[in-house]
This record gives structure tokens, C-alpha cells and sequence, in this order.
């Protein structure tokens, strides 16, 4: 038990570690505007810069079929041990880059290339965490270990969140916004110094020994409909995370004008609740049937759609 307790810790650590790098620039995205996207209109500053955090999401199916390879051949400990070290590079790379005044358009340019690494990365974080701590354990917590995996990540974008609003603030100069990204090294490092010394999971030793000479295109054999369905899930999850988390952030402060105070007031508990409700949905799930509790989840976002969009514009 206290083995299983400490696996499932480094994930969600890690996990959070690596979404704050990820998350960061979401949230410090009406600041690099300004900086990497300058424009006569605000408004169409923004768009740039949430466009480039868009991009990362291009190499995040990649960088898990890079990473799930790694976790298939040689183990998931050690894909999980590079994604969350390899992501603190580009992070902090971020905090490096020269502006658009000081280059031109070369600042946006280096700006997408570290977002398409740093997605590469995510691509094989999340997943693999997930993988990691559920084949350490029982079938019958499967929902429970889910939820807070899923929590770590959503506690790593309130670490980041948090970040944002201390680096933004009219107390420091405008250029501390680079500390955050900067101290993506430090995350990274600590992540990895968790991970290294795990056991690997007992589903990976078994298979070890079947040679299989690229594991995804047997999945993609055996189970067509599944991989597409697992697709669908992932959709319907990341949209909606990045909504509540990124988002409605950008529009509350650039498009409503909220005040920052009353935009943390608002944002600080719903990232709160979502990091405790994932871990109550999770063992509701392993208590009752995942199936109807995903569908019953998707129907109640379609419905709650408009009436969210509708009180934002209420501000």
C-alpha cells in the first residue's frame, strides 16, 4: 500500500509539474501579447498569442505516440522520466526569448517553435501518468485513480494560475513575467528526481518479452473502433479543460475588462472544486457504469453551454 501511495503521489506531482509549464502560457497570455504580438488593436494581439497556444496542441497526438512507443519498448517509467524533463527546456526557453521589438518577427517564430515542444512533451505526460499509477493498481480503483491523476494536472494549472496573477500584478515590473517560465526548470527537475527511482508496473514486465515491433499500429489492428472512441473522449475532455482554465480567463480580462481581483475570485475556486469533484467522479465511476457517467457528463456540458456564455457576457 505505501508503495502504490508513493507511485500515485509522483504521478500527480509530476503531472502537476508538467501542466504548470504547459498551462503557463494560457494564463500569461494577454502579457506576451503585448510583447511577441503587437498590434494597433488588443483584441487582435490576444488572438495571436492564444493562436500560438493553439499550436502546442498540433504536436500533443505525436508526442504521444513518440512517448506511448517509448512506454511500449523500454518502459513507462522511462518515457514518463524524459517527457517531464524534456518540457522544462522549452518552458524556460520561453522566459529567455528576446521580444518582438528586440528581433521582429523571429520573436513569434522561436515563440511557436518552443509551444510545438512543449506539446510534444504534454503529448506523453498526462497519458503515461495515467497508465503508470492505474497498472500499479487494482482494476476496481481504476475511476478513483483517474481522478486524481486528472486532479495533479489541474492543481499543476493552479500553480500556474497562481503564478499569473502574482507576476502580473502592477507590484513588479511587467517584464517578471519571464520568472515563471524560467523556474519551468526547476519543475523539471524535480519531477524527474521522483520518477527515476520507481518500480516499473507489472503489465509492462509482462509484455516485455513479446518483441511487438511497433505497439500502436497493433492497437490500431486489433481495435480500430476503440482508438476512435478514445479519441472522441479526449475531445470532448481537452476542449473542455482549456475552456474553463484558458479561455474564459482571456475573455474575462480582455473582453469584459474584469478586474484581477475579481477575476481570481472567480477563477481560484472553480479550479479548486474541479480538483476535488474529479476525485468524487472518479470513484462514483468505479461505483457505477463509466459509460453512462462519461455520456451523462457530455449531454450536461451541450446543455450548460449557453447559459455559461451568456452570464460571461453578462460579466
Amino acid at each position: 500500500m505505501q508503495k502504490q501511495n508513493k507511485i500515485i503521489a509522483a504521478s500527480m506531482i509530476g503531472n502537476a509539474l508538467e501542466f504548470y509549464d504547459f498551462s503557463l502560457y494560457g494564463f500569461f497570455a494577454p502579457i506576451l501579447s503585448q510583447f511577441f504580438f503587437p498590434a494597433d488593436n488588443p483584441f487582435v494581439s490576444l488572438i495571436q498569442s492564444l493562436g500560438v497556444f493553439a499550436i502546442g496542441f498540433l504536436t500533443r497526438p505525436l508526442g504521444g505516440m513518440i512517448f506511448g512507443h517509448i512506454g511500449d519498448k523500454w518502459g513507462r517509467k522511462k518515457a514518463l522520466s524524459y517527457s517531464v524533463l524534456l518540457m522544462s527546456l522549452p518552458t524556460a526557453a520561453i522566459g529567455l526569448l528576446p521580444t518582438y521589438d528586440q528581433i521582429g518577427v523571429w520573436a513569434p517564430l522561436l515563440l511557436v517553435l518552443c509551444r510545438l515542444c512543449q506539446g510534444l512533451c504534454a503529448g506523453g505526460e498526462y497519458n503515461g501518468a495515467a497508465l503508470f499509477a492505474l497498472e500499479h493498481n487494482p482494476a476496481t480503483k481504476r475511476g478513483f485513480i483517474g481522478g486524481l491523476i486528472t486532479s495533479g494536472s489541474v492543481s499543476g494549472a493552479l500553480l500556474g494560475l497562481g503564478m499569473g496573477y502574482i507576476f502580473t500584478h502592477k507590484i513588479f515590473p511587467v517584464e517578471f513575467w519571464r520568472i515563471p517560465f524560467l523556474l519551468g526548470i526547476a519543475a523539471g527537475f524535480v519531477g524527474y528526481y521522483m520518477r527515476r527511482s520507481l518500480p516499473e508496473t507489472p503489465a509492462f514486465e509482462e509484455k516485455r518479452a513479446q518483441h511487438i515491433k511497433v505497439p500502436l499500429w497493433e492497437v490500431i489492428k486489433e481495435n480500430p473502433r476503440g482508438v476512435i472512441q478514445t479519441i472522441g473522449i479526449a475531445c470532448v475532455c481537452g476542449s473542455t479543460y482549456y475552456m474553463q482554465l484558458v479561455f474564459v480567463n482571456a475573455y474575462l480580462s480582455q473582453v469584459i475588462h474584469m478586474d484581477l481581483n475579481q477575476l481570481l475570485g472567480v477563477m481560484t475556486p472553480l479550479i479548486v472544486f474541479k480538483i476535488f469533484i474529479l476525485q468524487i467522479l472518479g470513484k462514483w465511476a468505479d461505483l457505477w457504469d463509466p459509460y453512462k457517467l462519461m455520456l451523462t457528463a457530455a449531454l450536461s456540458l451541450i446543455l450548460a453551454a449557453f447559459p455559461i456564455f451568456f452570464l460571461l457576457n453578462m460579466g
